[in-house]
């Protein structure tokens, strides 16, 4: 069944063209006049279940699982012979009555009903809405909570007769009301992209402490981690989550092996440095942050108090920027004078479509997640926010944490918002590139 034409209320194109919808709506305002009239002084009489044909011009279809228009006969403009007919404003209406709790009543009750007061009118419109049929939204919700404001602008219209000479003004609000909530639907249900999800182990760093990656772990323990960026692609974007470190210092402070530049390495999925189109920096961390300007074309994505942090207060003392580079941060201040850098201001922000980053567990002083619609569903970029799968099995805070329960928190969250837990990607686990299918010696597809 379509409504106005542009409203597909059995296929999956609902709200497939709502501007030219609602021009239609418009158009046959004076229908939609009638709603006014349905309730007056007296009691609703012969409340009527109104299915309306207007030619090929627009379709509005109501049934007792949608939207049900109510008409009272007492105001119906012209009555037809067949009482299930009506003519409203040149248009053939077919009208199927139906009883309702407040159809008919005695003669008697009619008559008073004409001398109740204001506030008992009201009073009626509330336990006529309280009473009302028991419609299932559930097939079309947003076009049911339409309905459902027309019907409380039914009950609670003025009982006055004046009021009549506004009904096309009251109509019409209604319509643009209506018209907001189906266009915010239309918005929160339109198909997000879909993107490719890669890991690319750019270098690895050899004999690291587990304890310096997991709370309580056996000091004893070391692990060769993973140096990883990963790249999100699709709808027309190669966009980067992390950029890896190049610059000297790091290799005299580290001991890295099979390092090949985080620029070069997307060349395993044959792109080149200017392809990249977005990189999100998760932290401001050396190994994540100094890659950020080996992407020519890429605007840079952070967390507003994580760049505001950085760049200015934590520089007043010694010890409230450890693992922040100065080259690092020079870098990054150049770039947004540049023009090239966008801030990410608090949680939950989708600064791509499909692509939404939330505030972290405090391993930075305002780090950050991604998630990314992918093809497997809902994929967590967990970043240093979760440095192994360890700490998601073992539900443990990170050891380099500013707030342990904050870390645990981000856990417990990314858990609600991944499509399935093994979809939360940590961010130096080399068990990574086991788990998921290879697309050459560095690079895994996340699916």
């Amino acid at each position: 069944m379509r409504c106005c034409d542009g409203f597909n209320f059995a296929g999956q194109d609902f709200l497939q063209r709502p501007l030219d919808a609602f021009g239609r709506l418009v158009k046959h305002l004076d229908l939609l006049g009638l709603l006014g009239e349905a309730r007056k002084r007296n009691r609703l009489k012969g409340i009527a279940h109104v299915m309306i044909h207007l030619g090929n011009d627009a379709n509005f279809v109501h049934q007792s699982t949608m939207t049900p228009l109510f008409v009272s006969k007492h105001q119906q403009p012209c009555q037809q012979a067949d009482n299930n007919v009506v003519e409203v404003q040149g248009h053939a209406v077919n009208v199927t009555p139906f009883q309702h709790s407040l159809q008919e009543g005695p003669k008697s009750e009619q008559a008073e009903a004409h001398q109740e007061t204001e506030p008992d009118a009201a009073q009626e419109g509330r336990r006529w809405y309280g009473t009302v049929h028991q419609t299932d939204y559930s097939i079309i919700p947003e076009i049911g909570l339409c309905s459902l404001l027309l019907r409380i602008a039914c009950a609670f219209s003025p009982c006055k007769r004046r009021a009549m000479l506004n009904n096309r003004r009251i109509a019409l609000c209604l319509v643009l009301l209506c018209l907001g909530f189906l266009s915010a639907s239309w918005a929160q249900t339109e198909k997000k992209p879909q993107y490719e999800i890669f890991a690319i182990r750019y270098a690895t760093i050899p004999d690291f402490r587990v304890a310096q990656l997991v709370r309580g772990a056996d000091p004893a323990r070391k692990l060769d981690i993973a140096m990883t960026v990963w790249l999100i692609r699709g709808n027309g974007r190669n966009v980067l989550v992390d950029s890896g470190f190049y610059r000297e210092q790091f290799f005299k402070q580290w001991k890295v092996k099979d390092f090949v530049k985080p620029s070069d390495a997307v060349a395993e999925l044959g792109l080149k440095p200017e392809d990249i189109t977005d990189v999100i920096i998760t932290h401001m961390h050396w190994d994540h942050a100094d890659g950020m300007d080996l992407f020519p074309k890429a605007r840079i994505w952070v967390q507003k108090d994580e760049y505001n942090y950085y760049t200015g207060e934590a520089w007043q003392q010694g010890s409230t920027h450890g693992g922040i580079d100065p080259d690092d941060v020079l870098s990054v201040v150049k770039l947004n004078m540049e023009g090239r850098v966008s801030l990410v201001n608090g949680d939950a922000q989708e600064i791509i479509p499909g692509v939404i980053c939330y505030i972290g567990g405090k391993h930075t002083y305002q780090s950050q997640y991604v998630a990314v619609n992918g093809t497997a569903g809902t994929t967590i970029l967990a970043s240093d926010n979760v440095y192994l799968y360890e700490n998601l099995d073992k539900h443990v805070p990170i050891a380099a944490a500013v707030d342990q329960d904050a870390n645990l928190r981000a856990q417990d969250r990314m858990r609600q918002l991944a499509a399935a837990p093994r979809l939360i990607i940590p961010g130096h686990d080399p068990a990574e590139f086991e788990r998921f299918p290879r697309v050459s010696e560095r690079v895994v597809k996340i699916q």
